[in-house]
Order: C-alpha cells, then structure tokens, then sequence
C-alpha cells in the first residue's frame, strides 16, 4: 500500500566506499537537445531533471559514492502514463494560497518563484495570489507580502488547516492552489497544473511532483536519496485497480504542492482542523482531505507541476520528521476507522502493509533508496502513537484554542 521510494536506476554504478556527501550539484537536461548529448556522466550527489520545452518530464537521484553512466533515455526516468498535458483553450482561475508563520525570509522566496510561475503561464491561467498569515509573532510576514503586491488574510489561531481553510474560504475561481513556505516552484508549475485540470475536467483534485531544492548537507541527501516527497513519474488518475489502497494511501500527494476543484472542497467539507496542530501531530491534515477528495472523485497525479522543496538541514530534524510522519499517517487512519465503520477491514489491511513496510527497512540491510534504521524505527513508533491515541489528544488541543482564542475559560 505504501508508495515505494524512487528506485536507483540500473546503470548506476558504486564508485567506493560510502563518504559523508558534498554539497550535491542539479542537473537540468533539455528533451529536444538530448539526440545531440553525449552519454552522461554524472558523479552523486545530485538531482537530475529532464525537460520537454522547459517543462519537467523525468529525474534521476543520483546517490553519494555513485555515478550515473550511460545514454540519456536508458539512465533517466522518464514519464509513463497520461501524456503530458496540452495548452488550454480557456484560461484557468486558480488561487495560491501559501499558508505561513513565523517565516518572512522563505515567504519571500516563495512568492518570487509563485510570481514567475504566473508570468510564465501567461494566458492560460489567471491567478491571484494570496498569504494566509497564521498567528505570526510579528508582522514582517505580512510586510513581505504586502511589499510584494501579494493579498493577505489574518488567521489568528495555530494551526495549518485552520489556516488552509481561511484560505478555502478567502479563495476565489475554479482551483484552489497549496504551496508551503519553504517551497520554490518550478518556473512550468502552475502551467502543467492548469492544463491537467484542462485535460481532466472530472478530476476533483491534483497533486504534483516534489523534490530537492537544496542538496548542501548530509540529512537532506540521505532524505532526498530515500524517496523523499517524490512519488514518481507515472502520470495520470490514480486508479482503484493498481492502487488497491486508495482512499488511504499515503502516496496519494504532498500537502506542500496539491490543489482542489473549489467545487469538490465545498462538497467535502473543511480541512480537519485536529490534524496539523504542531508537535506532536504536526502533519496529517494533506493525507486527510486527499482520502476525502479520494472517496468523493477522481484525483490526479501531475509529476510535471513540480516544487522544489527546502528538505530538513540536520539529521536530527530529519529524524523527527520520520516520526511525526509515522504518527500522522496513524492518526489519519485512526480517525478513519473511528469514522467509517464499512472501511475498517481495507484500513486494516492498510495498517499491516504500512507496518510491513517500516519493518523491512527496519531488519533488512540497508539499501539505496530505503530509510535508515533508526528512521524506520522512528517511523514505527510514531505510527504505533498515532493509530491510538495522538487523534484524540490532537482533537482535545485544538478545542482549547479555540476556547483560548474565544477568551474563554477551558
């Protein structure tokens, strides 16, 4: 059921011993000058991005201690399934909404790289541009917004998905666009967005490709060499028949790059305000509303509507981020279960192969593309706390700032 990490292509080749990494290097290779390009020789760490008019169409992890030889379409994936989407007749009204707090310097960066995606969309999209600033301790997010033109909303209690659905609420148009902060969208990120909800009008949800920005320390290759965010190149509706997990499978999107029908939100209902709440339970509310989105209509995997996203700097940071995931995903399921009695015996099956997943990595001998011992055994144990009791508390938390927020006595 789980989403396997991105596999090491077959021609790439171990040069010695493993060595703690070197700032990593990006490659970005053109489609249409590939025929002239020698083979390539590429030495780890490094990201490979492949290109058709600009437009993200394959990439390769190259790990550290490794180097990829040979010619451009044997030693990158490239992508499968639906083909890449045309231009639109129509204009697509879209809202990016980046949800922030306590970080002007990455909101600025963000909204510069937002700013380029919307000039180079040109007239296919309309969008409007919109910072939800969430309980900040000052105002310099704001100011960085507002010194960028960009509109702003208020949302004065913690929370992500309080947060998200201010901005559900403030939106306007057909879609409904999620980055976060620490993102930095690809310059054809909100074009391939535009055209797949074009070329999918039944599709209630679509969620894009997520990868390194940065490769200058060990945690973020080691995070970057396991999978990462990435879900592959295999583009397309997520089908019942390949996936026998959906609606719970956890490599249905990435709450940092995922956009939604207006329509379909209305129909769902708001983000689930009890996940996302900060540590402990500091993710979960993306999962939630892609398994609802799941259950109500068609939702589609965009690789080319590709973010680049500031991976975690320190292997301690990494480590939390392996556990609050595990403990999400529980919680997620755990509500479900609670929730939608008819569902139970697929969650269960769900729950044993998430299990089975975090336990090979955990006893198998480690292998490029699977997590680190101790970060599978961070895992394990987040998602034994969050399939029992981090929901409740999670849901008992918010209440009380709610009531704080409310000024009254909980």
């Amino acid at each position: 059921m789980w989403t396997p990490p991105f596999p090491v292509p077959a021609r790439i080749r171990r040069t010695g011993a493993r060595r703690e990494p070197s700032s990593g290097r990006f490659v970005d290779i053109e489609v249409a000058d590939s025929p002239n390009r020698p083979d390539l020789d590429v030495t780890g760490p490094a990201l490979v991005i492949a290109r058709e008019g600009g437009v993200p169409v394959g990439s390769t992890f190259v790990p550290p201690g490794t180097r990829l030889v040979g010619p451009f379409a044997e030693v990158v994936e490239m992508r499968a399934g639906a083909p890449l989407p045309a231009p639109t007749d129509v204009a697509v009204e879209i809202t990016v909404a980046i949800c922030t707090r306590n970080r002007p310097e990455l909101l600025e960066r963000c909204l510069q790289a937002i700013r380029v995606a919307v000039d180079t969309a040109g007239s296919q999209v309309v969008a409007r541009i919109l910072v939800v600033n969430n309980a900040s301790d000052n105002d310099r997010p704001m100011a960085v917004a507002q010194s960028m033109g960009v509109e702003v909303v208020r949302e004065p209690v913690p929370g992500l998905d309080v947060a998200r659905n201010r901005a559900v609420a403030a939106a306007t148009g057909e879609v409904l666009a999620f980055v976060d902060d620490d993102t930095v969208a690809d310059p054809t990120w909100l074009l391939a967005l535009a055209r797949s909800f074009a070329a999918h009008p039944d599709a209630v949800a679509v969620t894009g490709s997520v990868t390194a920005l940065s490769l200058a320390t060990d945690a973020q290759v080691t995070f970057e060499g396991c999978g990462g965010f990435f879900k592959g190149w295999h583009a397309g509706p997520l089908e019942w028949d390949t996936r026998p997990g959906l609606p719970f499978d956890p490599g249905i999107g990435v709450g940092c790059n995922m956009a939604f029908r207006r329509s379909a939100l209305a129909s769902v209902g708001p983000f689930d305000e009890a996940l996302d709440t900060g540590p402990p339970l500091a993710g979960g509310g993306d999962l939630d509303m892609l398994v609802r989105m799941a259950r109500f209509g068609t939702v589609v995997y965009e690789p080319s509507a590709m973010v680049r996203h500031e991976h975690r700097a320190t292997l301690e940071a990494l480590g939390a981020q392996y556990r609050s995931w595990g403990l999400s995903w529980g919680a997620v399921l755990h509500k479900w279960y609670r929730r939608s009695p008819t569902e139970r015996k697929l969650i269960r099956s769900v729950t044993y192969w998430t299990v089975r997943w975090y336990v090979h990595d955990l006893i198998v001998p480690r292998a490029p593309g699977h997590l680190r011992h101790r970060d599978a055994w961070r895992m394990l144990v987040g998602f034994a706390a969050g399939v029992t009791t981090a929901y409740p508390r999670s849901q008992r938390r918010m209440a009380r700032r709610r009531a704080e927020a409310a000024g009254l006595a909980f």
